[in-house]
């Protein structure tokens, strides 16, 4: 009887400690509610994400741009970077961050999906004033068992925007805002 529960208490500890590999649909799903929690404006969000064949993105989405460039909230203020990514990922999970960016798919958007009052259908800033435009999230579980999301964001306005890369990782049942990439103004 003592051998079957030391045997069972392995089992659960062995099990409580595997890490969280998000399936395709948990995915998709993860990212609606990761987009929800982001705060884009109710009406600018345009229907369509970027791919990963922009050529905005491939210059500035990549592994080693986050790795170095990363602040926990500001830029201007933060000289130092937040964190070593390379010590929560390894050179696989590396790699594997780089091809997805690389490989991101433009995303139509589901309204019914979102938590705006409706979608951009022009990127035309002349004509409504402002967008905000994103990727669709890529999640990347750490070798700390902790998944991770990484989402580039612009905004812009009539006159002006910027350009950010947003990392969370999951903690429970929420996103938390881990660490973030100036990436430019537009103008």
């Amino acid at each position: 009887m003592k051998r079957t529960l030391i045997f069972l208490t392995i089992i659960l500890v062995s099990c409580s400690k595997k890490s969280y590999i998000p399936t395709k649909t948990d995915h998709i799903e993860l990212g609606y509610e990761l987009i929800n929690q982001f705060p884009t404006s109710q009406k600018g969000l345009y229907y369509k994400t970027y791919g990963g064949n922009d050529g905005y993105l491939k210059r500035w989405l990549r592994y080693q741009v986050i790795n170095e460039e990363n602040r926990k909230e500001n830029f201007i203020v933060e000289l130092e970077r937040h964190v070593d990514f390379d010590t929560i990922f390894s050179v696989k999970q590396r790699h594997e961050l780089d091809s997805m960016f690389e490989n991101l798919k433009e995303v139509q958007l589901q309204e019914e999906k979102l938590d705006v009052s409706s979608l951009r259908r022009t990127d035309d800033v002349s004509e409504v004033g402002k967008v905000d435009r994103i990727t669709f999230p890529v999640f990347q579980t750490g070798e700390d068992g902790r998944v991770y999301a990484f989402m580039f964001y612009s905004s812009f306005h009539t006159n002006t925007g910027s350009s950010e890369i947003y990392v969370f990782r999951r903690e429970k049942d929420r996103w938390q805002n881990f660490a973030k990439v100036f990436v430019a103004f537009n103008h």
